[in-house]
């Protein structure tokens, strides 16, 4: 799966596996030929050959880089340069694996949370994961009282430890035991001070359909109570 390119101390690349090859889309002969600063942005050059340099004097570094195809899209590389020595003078040999699709997924991810909090924000409500022992593993959004500087100081508890009483702790742990079971389960619950909270909770699974925990949503009722 990596790229492998083997570079003398005067730039030029004199071996190149085939996944370099296939990835950058040029054929050996056009590849050995090519000035290097084609194979970068332009505004990246200057950061590549500083690296290059780096290595050629003996430290290996680890970079994400952008490297331009034959055809002409860029795509992201997670390359390790390591010093080695070629026919007794310094080079440099470059292994490195694409990750475009893995930073388009992390983008489309922040994308995602983004849109997320934007929806959360808008209904004044949270949502949470726990684990198969009832342990929080994430939240966000708002909760009912406890706002959104303290949100994260949840993570890592047990989701009884959000209920005001021990009375309603026992209610919290038998609802979120039935999501665990695999039912989807919806209920409303007062949070202290006068206010209420509803809840839904329904169970994670993973690509085998087995739980693995559960989320939750949970949106402030106090108004639709007192009406």
């Amino acid at each position: 799966a990596d790229m492998i390119l083997v570079v003398d101390d005067r730039g030029h690349i004199v071996e190149a596996n085939t996944t370099a090859l296939r990835t950058s889309g040029y054929a050996w002969d056009e590849l050995k030929a090519l000035p290097n600063a084609a194979l970068f942005p332009p505004e990246t050059w200057d950061d590549v050959l500083a690296m290059f340099k780096r290595a050629l004097a003996g430290e290996t570094l680890a970079r994400e880089v952008r490297v331009v195809t034959q055809s002409g899209p860029v795509v992201w590389a997670e390359a390790t340069v390591s010093p080695v020595l070629l026919g007794g003078r310094p080079a440099v040999v470059v292994v490195a694996r694409d990750i475009t699709e893995r930073r388009r997924q992390a983008e489309l991810l922040r994308q995602n949370d983004a849109k997320l909090d934007l929806v959360l924000k808008t209904l004044n409500s949270g949502f949470y994961t726990i684990d198969r022992e009832q342990v929080i593993t994430s939240v966000r959004g708002r909760g009912s009282e406890a706002g959104d500087a303290t949100m994260h100081r949840l993570v890592g508890r047990p989701i009884s430890t959000i209920a005001p009483s021990p009375d309603e702790a026992l209610v919290q742990r038998d609802q979120h035991q039935k999501a665990l079971d695999g039912q989807e389960v919806t209920w409303v619950w007062p949070v202290g001070s006068g206010r209420w909270v509803r809840s839904h909770v329904a169970p994670l699974r993973d690509d085998a359909g087995a739980v693995i925990g559960a989320a939750g949503f949970w949106r402030d009722e106090t108004a639709v109570m007192r009406a």
